[in-house]
């Protein structure tokens, strides 16, 4: 028996009332139990007893070593494996029960361990033991959370932190993966609820300290949405994904969670801090991707014009924020944040996405409206995110050349030498992150720069090539400068 903790209670400060069966104590020395079988006894033992959180995190992990060396070690007797199997089946439920309670981040990847060893004890003779055991804690876990979304304060000061946590073991955990599935829509439901909630409690009388939890609340859960969409949302995990949030009130939550992410990422800085504005683009992108078709059109109506707008009118106010942020360089971070997530959920593909009648792709009309603004950008912060941005779309290039897209609307020459002047002007910028973001640019600039040459592109292959120029610039200048371009990461190139 176990006695669950209550949803925002701490599993370190609850002793957790797990009863081992009445002889793995006793026999816990006794010859026909293995030394390793002894100290998981002992470990046990240690737990019931622990009367601090620390030495309850030390007794469990004791346990998930012990069971590591029962693991790894001889083959078990008949004897032996009795009481290792009624041992464990004692222990399942209140280790999950702890593990879906309020414990810190440490307690529960101790707890985690403990689960994965015995899942994986021979050749999985109690995985779905745990399986069915941590299915029917998350899903408790899910419903308790959307209950507790009525209580405001203890959604932010509790649940959020405590549900993202979770989630965040459930997406890396590789049991949890499956487990996740098949509870996709109920957690992302669980998780828009949550959203709602603290940005519908957001006022401008708040304080700055209660302003501060709040947006600390929404980074978190975006990030947790964008755990589900990196881990769950391509290849063949995306068609499941996008199969499972096809009923109703999935699609109802992905448009709210598609207005709360167009809000967030768009707003000023007064009401939502950079990076969660960061996280919302990137969010906001994989939606629109997981709602679009294999043409992407919702690219056409975003960046080609107003002549695809009656097909996609949820969309309209996204298009306009888009041309603002390109004309109104107060208005440019916003936009930065959603073409860098544009870029770094549909990588080369952007390629792809043409509008014949501009002659122009994705992929070259996300360039246009970063590198113009380029000049005119005086924020430091503005400036590194833009470098950062300009970095995707370099990968996104690269990735798009070595699959022999077609590159419509973009000469990649006349590209690399725009790209490497911002290298050569901003080089010595005082903020060390300019530099590193810089960095990145040039080094994808010779890989590509490579890559084309062995391809024999004649601008590329020459003595009249790209590199010539940029050798022959970067020896003109004094040496304080020629140092720190990497001249022999050129060299090698």
């Amino acid at each position: 028996m176990s006695k669950r903790p209550k949803p925002g209670t701490s599993a370190t400060s609850v002793l957790l009332d797990i009863r081992v069966p009445g002889d793995a104590t006793a026999d816990a020395a006794a010859d026909e139990l293995s030394p390793p079988l002894s100290s998981l006894a002992r470990a046990l033992s240690s737990l019931l007893t622990s009367s601090r959180p620390d030495s309850q995190l030390k007794a469990i992990r004791d346990t998930a070593h012990a069971l590591k060396v029962v693991r790894s070690g001889t083959p078990l007797t008949h004897q032996q494996l009795s009481f290792f199997q009624k041992t464990v089946r004692s222990i399942l439920p209140g280790f999950c029960d702890a593990f879906f309670s309020k414990a810190e981040p440490s307690t529960r990847m101790a707890l985690l361990a403990v689960l994965s060893r015995v899942a994986d004890f021979e050749n999985g003779v109690l995985r779905q033991e745990v399986i069915d055991i941590i299915k029917s804690g998350f899903t408790a876990f899910l419903k308790a959370t959307s209950t507790a979304c009525e209580n405001r304060a203890t959604v932010e000061n509790d649940i959020i932190p405590t549900f993202c946590s979770i989630c965040f073991s459930m997406v890396e955990w590789s049991y949890g993966h499956p487990i996740l599935m098949e509870s996709l829509e109920l957690s992302f439901l669980t998780l828009c609820s949550l959203l709602s909630t603290v940005t519908g409690s957001m006022t401008v009388k708040d304080d700055a300290l209660r302003t501060s939890q709040r947006v600390k609340s929404c980074t978190e859960l975006l990030r947790t949405a964008l755990s589900f969409f990196a881990k769950l949302g391509s290849g063949l995990n995306g068609q499941n994904m996008r199969s499972l949030l096809d009923g109703a009130s999935a699609q109802e939550a992905m448009k709210a969670l598609l207005d709360q992410s167009v809000q967030i990422t768009f707003s000023d800085s007064e009401a939502f801090v950079r990076d969660c504005r960061f996280v919302s683009g990137i969010v906001l992108a994989w939606i629109l991707e997981l709602r679009s078709n294999e043409l992407r059109d919702w690219v056409q109506v975003v960046f080609f014009g107003d002549q695809y707008m009656d097909s996609f009118k949820e969309l309209v106010n996204l298009s306009k924020l888009v041309t603002v942020g390109s004309e109104d360089i107060g208005k440019f971070y916003p936009l930065l944040c959603f073409i860098h997530g544009v870029l770094s959920t549909v990588g080369g593909q952007a390629a792809l996405v043409v509008d014949h009648t501009a002659k122009k792709s994705l992929l070259s009309t996300t360039y246009e409206r970063v590198a113009s603004t380029v000049p005119n950008i005086t924020d430091p912060s503005t400036r590194i995110m833009t470098f950062q941005t300009l970095s995707v779309w370099m990968t996104s290039l690269r990735d798009a050349l070595r699959m022999n897209y077609k590159i419509v609307g973009i000469n990649v020459a006349v590209v690399f030498k725009e790209l490497f002047d911002f290298v050569f002007t901003f080089w010595e910028d005082p903020v060390d992150a300019t530099q590193h973001k810089l960095k990145d640019i040039f080094c994808v600039i010779l890989e590509i720069t490579s890559d084309l040459k062995e391809k024999g592109d004649l601008e590329f292959s020459t003595e009249r090539s790209f590199v010539y120029e940029i050798v022959t610039n970067l020896l003109a200048v004094d040496w304080s400068r020629k140092v720190s371009f990497h001249i022999p990461f050129l060299h090698n190139q």
